[in-house]
């Protein structure tokens, strides 16, 4: 068993529910990210779906969620949310 990965598991397990919605956002973001490097797509799908359900601004969420859905052959969601992410990053970001 890989200790980093247990370890990892634990830090963003034990913060999932911490109350605070831009805190958990983040959190479930984190968690989306790392099973999206691990190139587990379909795990990392409700991660990120409970990010943006927390915090609809967090555009970089809707970005990865799309991604996500894309690998996993979701192909219509993955526009809408592709096309979500587009509409809500900041303007200043190129």
């Amino acid at each position: 068993m890989n200790l980093r990965l247990v370890a990892l598991a634990l830090f963003l397990g034990a913060g999932i529910a911490c109350g605070e919605p831009q805190a958990d956002a983040e959190r479930w973001q984190r968690l989306g990210l790392t099973r999206h490097l691990r190139n587990k797509y379909a795990e990392a799908i409700p991660a990120f779906r409970e990010a943006v359900r927390l915090n609809p601004s967090l555009w970089t969420s809707h970005l990865f969620l799309g991604i996500c859905l894309y690998r996993t052959n979701q192909f219509d969601e993955a526009i809408t949310s592709i096309e979500r992410a587009d509409r809500v990053a900041p303007a200043n970001n190129p």
